[in-house]
């Protein structure tokens, strides 16, 4: 059985987190939000994400990118950032 893929949205303002939550909830992906990028960390060290959107225009969205991608291609061999 395939399992739905899992999005990690990494996005500061409230209405563009729902509206993703909503909209890809309805295409049938699992989703979890983070407000900032260090939220985002700590949800990515409790379980694995196939796809993380993140709001380029966080503070430190280049640090948190290359943190995410090393620790999920370790993990599970590749992530769509």
């Amino acid at each position: 059985m395939n399992e739905e893929p899992n999005i990690l949205i990494i996005e500061d303002d409230e209405s563009t987190r729902k509206t993703l939550t909503l909209v890809l909830g309805k295409k049938g992906y699992a989703t979890e939000t983070a407000r900032t990028g260090k939220e985002a960390l700590e949800k990515a060290k409790k379980q694995s994400f196939n796809v993380a959107l993140l709001d380029i225009k966080l503070s430190w969205s280049g640090y948190l990118t290359s943190l995410l991608d090393r620790r999920t291609a370790a993990q599970s061999g590749h992530l769509d950032v």
